[in-house]
């Protein structure tokens, strides 16, 4: 096909990799190369002369920017999207070294869908470099609250309670200060997702990289590339699609062993073990607000009090 182009993806996160190798060439026509570390992404492009690189900063061996520097040296027409958790301490380098999009985890996946398409069909020559914003930069907005319908697809019953939903006696306290109206639903197995999806009809939705099929409890975890598509294609279609993962496993509420290794981005974290709180879970919950806050800022999901 004369206008296929190559990608390279590089992620040390094997869950989230597997549900990008499963996803993308359900959305996007072109030919996909994978890399788990920084020296096998410089191999491939020394080899295939990839198009465009979605890259992870935080590598095992060479990291992130070090790779970026050398793209810029090497093939300084090659495009880079960046993708990191540590977003406000990369932002100010990657902004001198440039690069072609810039994406907080978790991943906002139709952001980056759309980024990806739009550098891939730039003209020869056009400058396709942006100004990355780290999530610290979302602000509150005076008269301005966030209103949203949010369906979680997860495999650990505790994602919610990142957000600051209810100060209730029977629900553990909120670990930020609620700033957002939301009212949500989730499901624990993709069976439910697409009923779920036609009764909410969610404004957002939040989606492990895997989750089991149909039974909670006792079945192993598979991609959600394929419930992506399918929820993408919907007439019911969110505004936007958190997409979050990591191979840590997690310690909570008694439910290791139960289930495969978590994929949930936070980490090893027991948000009921209350007097064990750290300031991570707070950074954590904070990183899942500011990402709601943007999706509803730039769709005008809020609700004015002025």
């Amino acid at each position: 096909m004369p206008n296929t182009k190559k990608i390279l993806v590089v992620d040390d996160e094997q869950n989230l990799i597997d549900m990008l190798k499963d996803y993308l060439p359900k959305v996007m026509k072109h030919q996909l190369y994978i890399a788990l570390t920084g020296e096998e992404a410089l191999k491939i492009l020394a080899d295939k002369k990839p198009d465009v690189l979605l890259l992870d900063m935080q590598l095992p061996g060479i990291k992130g920017i070090q790779v970026l520097r050398i793209i810029r040296q090497k093939y300084p027409d090659t495009k880079v999207l960046v993708i990191t958790t540590y977003d406000k301490e990369v932002k100010e380098e990657v902004t001198k070294l440039k690069v072609d999009g810039f994406f907080p985890k978790p991943l906002i996946l139709n952001e980056v869908i759309d980024r990806l398409k739009e550098v891939l069909e730039a003209k020869e020559g056009q400058d396709t470099t942006v100004t990355p914003v780290a999530l610290d930069e979302v602000k509150k907005r005076e008269g301005i609250i966030p209103k949203a319908k949010i369906l979680f697809i997860e495999k650990e019953f505790w994602m919610p309670y990142l957000l600051p939903i209810s100060d209730m006696p029977e629900y553990p306290p909120p670990l930020v200060e609620p700033y957002g109206e939301y009212d949500y639903e989730v499901v624990y197995c993709q069976k439910e997702a697409m009923r779920a999806l036609v009764g909410l009809k969610p404004d957002i939705v939040i989606c492990a990289t895997s989750v089991p099929q149909e039974d909670r409890y006792g079945t192993q975890s598979v991609s959600t590339a394929d419930l992506i598509v399918k929820i993408m294609r919907s007439r019911y279609a969110p505004k936007g699609i958190i997409v979050h993962g990591t191979q840590r496993d997690i310690n909570s509420h008694g439910l290791k062993g139960l289930v495969d290794d978590s994929s949930i981005w936070v980490g090893d974290v027991d948000l009921y073990r209350r007097q064990e709180e750290t300031e991570k879970d707070k950074e954590n919950a904070e990183r899942l607000n500011k990402m709601l806050w943007r999706i509803c800022f730039e769709h005008n999901l809020v609700r004015r009090t002025e």
